[in-house]
């Protein structure tokens, strides 16, 4: 995607999942005078890795993909080196009315502030919500609530998430599809210790 909209794609790193030194990755992308650095993986590394990439005085910009890393979490474990940072997130709890469906959003971040939740689970615990609605809209659909009754009713459920419009399409060889729904997805940034629009 990347090299389709023009841009070269430098230097290729991969570490382990329970890595946290990350200092000879970023030595060799700092080397390559890359200007963007994308990051997978979850909220642990990606704290270690701007913190390290701060302490390196690492000039490129960095974005995480996945839509897992919590922007919230990195404010509180990062501190200033969470700065500047971009974030690929499925939610932007800090501004439900940019989402597809605000009420939804608004009723479920309502809750959870109720509730006293912690705030850094509201960009993951809103695919409980999601969850526990479609399959509720598939129980109806399905008249009972029988696990194969459920599963077949499923590609036939379309409902007002949190996320967006949730509906599955069959992807995959035929009589073997696997269920998918295509996710919203929004870029926020870190500013000042804080979520702000990208």
């Amino acid at each position: 995607m990347v090299k389709k909209a023009g841009a070269e794609v430098g230097v290729v790193e991969t570490m382990d999942p329970k890595a946290t030194d990350f200092s000879a990755q970023l030595a060799k992308i700092k080397a390559s005078g890359g200007d963007t650095l994308f990051v997978t993986t979850a909220v642990e590394q990606a704290t270690l890795i701007l913190r390290q990439a701060k302490e390196q005085q690492l000039k490129a910009r960095i974005i995480t993909t996945g839509g897992s890393v919590s922007p919230d979490q990195l404010i509180a474990q990062a501190g200033e080196a969470a700065n500047g940072s971009y974030h690929l997130v499925f939610f932007t709890p800090w501004f439900p009315d940019a989402v597809k469906n605000p009420d939804v959003a608004k009723k479920f971040v309502g809750e959870w502030t109720a509730r006293k939740y912690e705030v850094g689970g509201l960009t993951e615990g809103f695919r409980g919500w999601d969850a526990v609605y479609t399959i509720v809209e598939a129980i109806k659909h399905a008249g009972k609530a029988e696990p194969k009754a459920i599963q077949d009713a499923l590609w036939h459920v379309k409902v007002k998430g949190i996320n967006g419009d949730i509906a599955f399409i069959k992807q995959g060889p035929a009589g073997k599809e696997s269920a998918q729904n295509v996710p919203s997805v929004y870029v926020v940034r870190i500013d000042n210790g804080k979520v702000v629009r990208n």
